[in-house]
């Protein structure tokens, strides 16, 4: 299980902010929509947030970095819409 939490090391019961969920589920949509991987998503206090990735014994590093290269490819873009008042929630 992997958990992306807002800020690295975050562990607080503090609300988790709107403009943060609306990260997260962008990441999570255009991880599902190139087909370089896939995450669940769950709530949290309220929340939505990826929480976790599916992998097997068949996945190679290659597959690991696929998955990261496409977040961090579709990061900027997210928040670009987020700017815009264009993502999705």
């Amino acid at each position: 299980m992997v958990c992306f939490p807002t800020r690295p090391g975050e562990r607080s019961a503090a609300p988790i902010p709107p403009w943060s969920t609306r990260i997260r589920r962008g990441l999570q949509r255009a991880l599902e929509v190139s087909g370089a991987g896939w995450v669940s998503t769950t709530t949290l206090r309220r929340a939505g947030i990826p929480a976790r990735g599916i992998v097997n014994y068949l996945s190679t590093d290659a597959d690991a970095d696929r998955v990261v290269d496409t977040l961090l490819d579709a990061s900027e873009r997210v928040l670009e819409q987020l700017d815009l008042g264009t993502a999705r929630t």
